[in-house]
């Protein structure tokens, strides 16, 4: 109860710094990616870093356009360049944030026999298993998240996700602390989504102040899916 008493504090703080954050709805970065691309519409490394903006936005938002055109440029890769590793990791996230699940683990399994210590691909698997039930599986590929980058954001968003799914809800409110603290205000989406967790995690024990913090991850990131969730949820 201690525990719990000090995050619910530590929240409290953070929600306050929050509070001076300016609200994002679009990301300019994505304008700026499309621009050097029709600059260099040769480039392997434009069309690649405009798909991951795009997916990484998608994520967060959930908007179909954005899913839309990162599969324009996933096929133009696919031409462009089929063996290239990054455009390969690129289709197995997208096939993963569509949902197909099944189909995307042995994408991202033949992936990461080929390049055993890449994080992100690490995150897929702990993704694709807890997706599929195979929570065991998803334990045994974020630990190794942890052992290669205890500190990296990706591995502390994976195991706080999966705290969560093991009801272990003082050990994610922990770590997803520990990220938001390194989470600068200016990733706006990424700070909604950790507060948008957050007040679903506390939503029994603190119902007021879930409330107070799901309407603030929305505050601050308007166009977030999981914050427009969670101010739903904690309504109920």
């Amino acid at each position: 109860m201690h525990c719990l008493t000090t995050l619910l504090l530590l929240i409290a703080m953070l929600f306050i710094e929050d509070a001076r954050a300016q609200t994002q709805p679009s990301d300019p970065r994505i304008g700026l990616l499309e621009t050097a691309l029709r600059q260099e519409p040769a480039s392997l490394v434009r069309r690649c870093d405009l798909t991951r903006a795009l997916l990484e936005r998608y994520r967060h938002t959930a908007e179909p356009a954005l899913l839309a055109r990162a599969a324009e440029l996933l096929t133009a890769l696919r031409e462009q360049a089929p063996d290239s590793f990054e455009a390969q990791k690129l289709k197995a996230w997208e096939t993963l944030l569509r949902g197909r699940t099944a189909q995307a683990l042995p994408l991202i399994l033949a992936l990461h026999k080929k390049m055993p210590d890449d994080l992100e691909l690490y995150g897929y698997l702990v993704e694709a298993y807890t997706k599929l039930g195979q929570l065991d599986q998803a334990e045994h590929q974020a630990n190794w998240m942890l052992r290669l980058r205890p500190q990296h954001p990706d591995t502390l968003r994976r195991a706080a996700e999966l705290r969560e799914r093991f009801g272990d809800s003082e050990g994610a409110l922990l770590m997803w602390n520990d990220l938001y603290r390194r989470t600068p205000p200016i990733q706006s989406l990424d700070r909604a989504y950790i507060l948008a967790r957050v007040a679903r995690l506390i939503k029994a024990s603190n119902p007021e102040r879930a409330k107070a913090v799901a309407a603030e991850s929305l505050r601050i990131a308007p166009n977030s899916q999981e914050a427009r969730n969670a101010v739903q949820e904690v309504s109920e």
